[in-house]
């Protein structure tokens, strides 16, 4: 019954957008092939239609995601780096302090050699 309605339907949007000369008997299969035809493109195009917004709602979805994870995980990385980062500048402060604490050393080390050389040099001078 509904194909029926359908049908009918079909054929009277065809009819009343056809022109109003009268349709030859042999064309009226013609015609209700080209009404059929004609609905079902406009089927296939509302589905097509509801598809392609279907993807792209997924797509931006998707794309969504895809970026929060992306965000997050290089918020993550950066902050391993902050991190990092840190460390290394400590322990070059370290390695600074110790270099400094190193050099100061082998100064008073030098200073007291020469004392020493400039004082045996001395001894050896007034003999």
């Amino acid at each position: 019954v509904k194909s029926a309605r359908s049908s009918f339907r079909s054929e009277a949007r065809f009819a009343s957008m056809a022109s109003s000369e009268p349709i030859p008997p042999e064309a009226e299969p013609e015609s209700h092939l080209s009404s059929l035809i004609y609905e079902i493109s406009n089927e296939v195009q509302g589905i097509m239609e509801n598809m392609f917004k279907t993807v792209t709602f997924r797509i931006k979805t998707c794309d969504y995601f895809v970026f929060r994870n992306l965000n997050s995980y290089l918020s993550l990385v950066y902050s391993e780096i902050n991190q990092s980062s840190a460390v290394v500048e400590e322990e070059i402060e370290k390695c600074k302090g110790s270099a400094l604490e190193r050099k100061r050393a082998l100064d008073e080390e030098k200073d007291n050699f020469q004392k020493a050389a400039y004082a045996v040099l001395d001894m050896l001078s007034r003999e």
